[in-house]
């Protein structure tokens, strides 16, 4: 089992990493390690949409269950979202590998909770805070007295904007109230514009950057953090190396930059990734290089009804702004009727005519052109335009398969009626295409309720027909285009329809859609609206969730120019809200600086590589695990299907060496449980079980490998088929060196000292040793040697070649060595290999390193602490606590003996004397 104690080794603790069967994203690793590791467990969580936070809550709730399979997790989502939470926790985290481990609710039934769980996620956690009245005040008062008491707390939620200090400051406030009080807001405003402030000055301070900037920014940093005695000391080292040692800049920078941002974060409970900030893989581009609009196509409604229709439109546009010169109702009420109109007659027929039927006059005049409309639209239907997009759908299908093998299709409709109709007319248009619908309280699909499910699994071209209810929460990151039935005339809701298909980990290349305009004619206001979209917010080419709280402003300056000028009015807004956004997002880089480079002080590559060595070699791991469970322990290994040998079965036969009762009544080993060592294999089928440790089986093995004496402790005499020397007696010692960290109960350790051991292995990981020494205490060197005795035990030898278990033949050991003298010989040589191992000159070096590591990080968190009286931090005091604790526990790190055994090695014994 020594593969799996490596495994364990590199993973620090985190074992829920290793066994999830997901990919190891970084900015996921680095939020999981940060929260596990601490021992006050409540944190928000983020990131911009579409980076997983949902993974990163889940694996932090699977380590808990493989802590402590009897945690009680309790998970609050809008309603929409609770079967997704389900499945991913089942399918990509396995969490159903510990039973029916959670349960989850809606945001609504969080005022029905009457249990303190132990772990409590809240996702979208926004909607629940600032409340005092309305459909979700009684769960917004719950969860603050659940947020109280319940040990374990992840709110998941984008970082409310610059202008929602309240909603911001009411999150924090719900896991540390003390740090957050919700009656010092202006206090708290002041801090974030402080903030910001740091974050411009920090992101300035480039080693690159001219010797006159630099110093400007150096005398600056003096005069801003006059009380600060590291900044007073290197800010004018800085200075002086732009003149005399510009060699030094790179240092002088970056310790600057590390010192401020960890000593002036205002809330260390906040974990946020950035889609600007990620690395490699996980996002792919939405378009093309350049800016290009090749991959997006539009369809006009051929309709010659609603030609008639859209002049009418026009129409009630010019009285609309006539009705403000006399004095009628006022633009912002005009504007929004006027989006309205827009948008039902882009959502279709029917809910054009939903839409004329409910609305009454609001100025003179519109009464006549109302009536007018309701006419037109009688005779309006969506035939035309379905026929137009079913073979709009029919050519994009031919142009996938280009360079795509089976490509999947999403189509968005903002109403059922029109997604259902399309639906039937799209599945006598393709005949050999599956077409699904998934529309708000219609059924999934004929044969499978998982609608989502049956579109990813299909083994060809499909095509998924989805209404508004989908254009939240769903992943559809495998689908490859986008067919957009109507575009509504609301950024976010294009953002999120997109969002679906771009999230991390996406595989395909860029997403190509085709649009239904109700007229694609340049100068109408469907066509100007979509301008401004691709070339203002380049929502076409990428995310613009960074943005979202800007939108609302947006889309009112967009519709009232519209509406009182006309589409070409946009052309100039366009540059404006561009050369605004860029302002934004260069704001934002200045508001997060802080964070990111206060989290780069914590590099998580290392830690990550460190995973993939561990399992780079995965045969090598089936191999050597194989060679005890199933060479010793007699566990019968089969193909789970003929004839692919991988995934495979695990099963027990009358032959196993396991004890029925408890270990394998734990083992819980069926023939449906598909099982593999490769991770590949496990991230792509959901049903097969990856072996890691953090797998509840692995664990139960490794259980009763402890349990069990077979290789943990032997007598071995091992025939040398040359040997020309006396019989030589030696030892072979296998130690770990971790953490000598105290556990009140080792079966079952808390939460705070799971923590605390994982911090511990951040700074001094767990290590595995093996020594081999002589009768006389002395350490073997000789490699001929060392090769014999680093050879596995062969039980199935020739003749006299095979080893022999002594440790059934206590007869033959005692002709070599008085029996009555061995214990003593063994304690002699287990304590003076330990006494070795503890004096060998990397073991020091590596005691020195960490307990430097650590004592270092304590005083900086002294430092900050210190410098943030004022303001405070009611759990910085636990975190240095932590450290204090475990400081001991590093310098003098435990060396446990985990495996002893006794090789004699002489010629070979003839068979009837061990028989």
């Amino acid at each position: 089992m020594t593969p799996l104690r490596g495994l364990s080794s590199a993973a620090q603790g985190l074992t829920a990493l290793l066994s999830a069967g997901i990919d190891f994203v970084p900015h996921q690793v680095a939020a999981v390690r940060r929260v596990l590791s601490d021992p006050i467990q409540r944190y928000l969580l983020a990131d911009e949409v579409g980076l997983g936070k949902t993974i990163e809550a889940g694996l932090i709730i699977r380590q808990h269950l493989i802590d402590n399979p009897d945690t009680e997790v309790l998970i609050a989502t809008p309603s929409a979202l609770c079967e997704q939470w389900r499945r991913e926790l089942s399918d990509k985290l396995r969490l159903d590998q510990f039973g029916a481990p959670f349960e989850c609710c809606s945001h609504t039934d969080i005022a029905r909770v009457s249990r303190t769980p132990d772990v409590l996620v809240v996702d979208e956690a926004h909607h629940l805070v600032g409340l005092d009245d309305g459909p979700l005040a009684a769960s917004a008062a719950r969860l603050r007295e659940l947020a109280r008491d319940v040990p374990v707390l992840l709110l998941l939620s984008a970082t409310p904007p610059l202008g929602e200090e309240a909603r911001f400051l009411a999150l924090l406030n719900l896991l540390d109230p003390l740090t957050h009080p919700l009656d010092d807001l202006d206090g708290f405003r002041l801090k974030l514009e402080q903030r910001r402030a740091i974050g411009r000055l920090l992101l300035s301070l480039d080693p690159d950057a001219s010797g006159i900037v630099l110093r400007q920014r150096g005398a600056e940093l003096v005069r801003s953090f006059p009380d600060d005695p590291v900044v007073q000391d290197l800010a004018p080292q800085m200075i002086a190396a732009t003149r005399e040692t510009p060699e030094r800049l790179v240092d002088l920078c970056g310790a600057l930059k590390e010192h401020v941002a960890d000593s002036y974060r205002i809330h260390q409970r906040l974990i946020r990734s950035r889609r600007a900030d990620a690395q490699g893989w996980e996002f792919r581009p939405r378009g093309p290089d350049g800016g290009a609009m090749t991959h997006v196509r539009t369809e006009g409604d051929p309709s010659d009804d609603l030609a008639v229709l859209l002049g009418t439109l026009e129409d009630w546009r010019s009285a609309a702004v006539d009705s403000l010169v006399e004095g009628g109702e006022g633009a912002p009420l005009l504007s929004t009727r006027y989006r309205d109109l827009l948008g039902a007659v882009s959502e279709g027929a029917d809910a054009f005519r939903a839409w004329l039927a409910a609305a009454t006059p609001i100025f003179a005049g519109e009464a006549e052109i109302l009536d007018a409309l309701r006419d037109q639209a009688e005779e309006y239907d969506d035939a035309d335009r379905i026929e137009t997009m079913v073979e709009s759908v029919r050519r994009l299908i031919k142009t996938l398969r280009i360079d795509i093998d089976h490509p999947k299709i999403v189509v968005f409709a903002t109403t059922t009626g029109l997604a259902a109709a399309f639906h039937e007319a799209l599945e006598n248009g393709l005949d050999d295409t599956p077409c699904l619908l998934l529309v708000e309280g219609g059924e999934a699909g004929d044969d499978d309720e998982d609608g989502v499910g049956a579109f990813a699994q299909a083994p060809d071209t499909a095509v998924l027909i989805v209404d508004r209810s989908a254009e939240e929460g769903l992943n559809l990151s495998f689908a490859d285009a986008i067919v957009h039935l109507d575009l509504p005339m609301s950024a976010a809701r294009i953002e999120q329809r997109i969002g679906r298909l771009d999230r991390y980990g996406r595989r395909q290349g860029i997403i190509r859609h085709r649009i239904l305009l109700p007229s694609d004619e340049d100068e109408s206001p469907f066509a100007a609206w979509l301008t401004l979209l691709a070339d203002g917010l380049s929502i076409f080419h990428r995310s613009i969730s960074d943005v979202q709280f800007l939108l609302e402003d947006f889309e009112t300056r967009v519709l009232d120019a519209l509406l009182l000028t006309g589409p070409h009015a946009l052309v100039s807004l366009t540059e404006e809200i561009r050369s605004q956004i860029a302002d934004e997002r260069k704001s934002q880089d200045e508001q997060y600086a802080l964070d990111r480079i206060a989290l780069a002080e914590e590099p998580i590559e290392t830690f990550i590589q460190a995973l993939d060595d561990a399992e780079a070699d995965e045969a090598a791991l089936e191999a050597g695990v194989d060679q005890w469970l199933i060479g010793t322990l007699q566990l019968k290994k089969r193909p789970f299907a003929w004839p692919e040998e991988d995934p495979f079965k695990l099963g027990i036969t009358k032959e196993t060496l396991i004890p029925r009762l408890p270990w394998q009544q734990q083992l819980e080993l069926d023939d449906s449980q598909p099982l593999s060592w490769k991770r590949r294999i496990a991230t792509r089928r959901t049903a097969v079980t990856l072996l890691r440790p953090g797998t509840p089986l692995v664990d139960v093995l490794t259980r009763f490998t402890r349990w069990d004496d077979r290789g943990t402790a032997f007598v071995t005499y091992r025939p040398v088929s040359d040997w020309r020397n006396d019989v030589w007696i030696g030892f072979k010692l296998c130690f770990t060196i971790e953490p000598s960290l105290d556990m009140a109960d080792l079966l079952a350790p808390s939460r705070a000292e799971l923590a605390a051991s994982r911090r511990a292995q951040r700074y001094f990981a767990q290590s595995e040793q093996t020594l081999f020494i002589d009768i006389n205490g002395e350490a073997v060197t000789d490699p001929a040697l060392l090769a014999v005795l680093s050879k596995p035990y062969n039980s199935h030898g020739k003749g006299p070649s095979a080893d022999i278990n002594l440790g059934s033949r206590p007869h033959i050991l005692a002709d070599y060595i008085d029996p009555s003298v061995f214990p003593v010989v063994c304690r002699r040589v287990r304590d003076g290999a330990r006494q070795t191992l503890s004096e060998q000159p990397a073991v020091l070096d590596a005691i020195t390193a960490a307990t430097t590591l650590a004592a270092s990080d304590l005083q900086r968190r002294r430092n900050r602490l210190q410098r943030r009286q004022s303001a405070g931090d009611t759990m910085a005091r636990e975190d240095i606590a932590l450290i204090e604790s475990i400081l001991p526990s590093i310098a003098s790190p435990a060396i446990r003996l985990d495996a002893m055994g006794c090789f004699i090695l002489g010629t070979a014994i003839a068979r009837s004397v061990h028989g």
